[in-house]
């Protein structure tokens, strides 16, 4: 692999392959691969995440995913064509991560990645086995996981549950994504896919890249932001304690509840 630096905080790097030449085994010729990518640094809270997935990867540590019910006549095609249409939107989303033999965990964006929708059909099972199956299907998806030196780090999921019924599953390290972004991107593959059917034009504007945030924290100041959180913690002298010792049942009664959400392909 051969590095070519651009700049502080990124630069781009291609593939290589090396191949011996028969009696000469001290000389090797060196092939460049069309796959260029992007390498940045990585922000503070993905050095985190990236520390603990690789102390524990069998605990499904930050793996999540969304749930999602189709209903309505789906076209499998249109729908994975407007996912690699999005993946090629967000450069976050084409990431893989590289710690070993490097001063400092570092990401790297692919120009290109290819993210196969996986189809299951189930529509022979009654809805009590199909409710099981998913619960366990969910379960093998968090302790499956993900190998953090290869893109995408994300997985599709289609699976018909009745002629006009799927349910969805995107898994996903938390990683890339919090969980603002779900909504953003999930709205972003119904706009395009609900276009795309009905024949329209749907125009969506530049997608600003991660990169920019990775070089906005590298302007930031230490010693300017240090400064700033000692004046506003002035005073206090020890860590607020975060101590549970009893449950509000009237408080808990009015938190939200989340449940699976649902979209009517229909309209």
């Amino acid at each position: 692999t051969v590095y070519v630096p651009a700049g502080t905080a990124a630069g781009i790097y291609t593939g290589g392959i090396s191949i011996a030449i028969p009696g000469r085994d001290k000389y090797a010729i060196s092939l460049e691969l069309e796959v260029p990518k992007i390498q940045l640094k990585t922000a503070p809270m993905q050095q985190g995440m990236l520390f603990h997935s690789l102390a524990e990867p069998d605990s499904g540590m930050y793996i999540e995913f969304a749930s999602v019910a189709l209903q309505g006549e789906l076209d499998r095609e249109i729908f994975g064509q407007v996912w690699q249409t999005v993946i090629q939107r967000h450069s976050i989303l084409r990431t893989s991560f590289v710690w070993e033999n490097v001063k400092e965990p570092v990401q790297v964006v692919q120009l290109k990645v290819a993210l196969p929708l996986q189809y299951l059909d189930w529509r022979d099972f009654p809805e009590p086995i199909q409710a099981n199956l998913l619960a366990e299907y969910h379960h093998k998806e968090i302790t499956r996981g993900f190998d953090l030196s290869k893109s995408p780090l994300m997985r599709l999921t289609l699976i018909q549950t009745q002629d006009q019924m799927y349910q969805f599953i995107w898994t996903y390290h938390h990683i890339l994504l919090d969980g603002w972004s779900i909504p953003l991107l999930l709205q972003e593959v119904m706009g395009l896919y609900t276009a795309r059917k009905q024949g329209l034009d749907f125009q969506l504007p530049a997608a600003r890249p991660f990169r920019d945030y990775i070089l906005w924290l590298k302007r930031q100041s230490l010693a300017e932001s240090e400064a700033y959180w000692r004046r506003r913690l002035a005073g206090f002298i020890a860590p607020t304690p975060l101590v549970v010792t009893h449950l509000n049942k009237e408080f808990l009664a009015n938190e939200p509840e989340f449940s699976d959400l649902e979209i009517d392909l229909s309209r």
